[in-house]
Parts: C-alpha cells; sequence; structure tokens
C-alpha cells in the first residue's frame, strides 16, 4: 500500500512535469509566431499578403530560398499526415 502512494506521487511529478514543459512550449511558439506576423505586418502594411513571403520580389535570392523550404516542409508532411488518417481509418 505504502508503494502504491509512492508510485502515485511519482507518477504525480513527472505528469506536472510534463505539464509545465508542454505549457511551456506551446506558450513559445505562440510567442514567436505572434512575433513574426507582427514584423510581417509592420514591415508591409494593409497591404501584407497572407503568405509573407508573396509580398517579396521573385528576384529577392532569400526569399526565393524560403519559398522553396516551405515547399519542402509542406510536401514532407503530406506522408505523415496520410499515413495516421490511413491507419485511423483501417481501424474502424
Amino acid at each position: 500500500t505504502n508503494e502504491a502512494v509512492e508510485a502515485e506521487d511519482d507518477n504525480s511529478v513527472i505528469l506536472n512535469d510534463y505539464f509545465k514543459v508542454t505549457v511551456g512550449g506551446f506558450l513559445s511558439a505562440t510567442i514567436i509566431n505572434c512575433l513574426i506576423m507582427a514584423f510581417g505586418f509592420l514591415t508591409f502594411g494593409g497591404n501584407s499578403q497572407g503568405v509573407i513571403l508573396n509580398n517579396y520580389s521573385t528576384l529577392d535570392s532569400g526569399a526565393t530560398i524560403c519559398r522553396f523550404l516551405t515547399a519542402v516542409s509542406v510536401i514532407g508532411g503530406y506522408p505523415f499526415l496520410i499515413s495516421a488518417c490511413r491507419s485511423e481509418f483501417l481501424e474502424l
């Protein structure tokens, strides 16, 4: 019985630490995204397009590299999404 209480306390500490790390991670990601959106809007004003990279010239090599890397990220993410959907569909 005493061992069960100690195990429950250990699990509680682990979940508490996990919760703190999770909240910290999501809060950090939210702050970073808000800063990026704010600086993008401040750079281009009301003429900002939905995809901020579209505001840059097609001759801008940095923006072109970023567009390419964004495309790689989106295309590379599809197999993970499709795999998860397929496995869940097969479990129905």
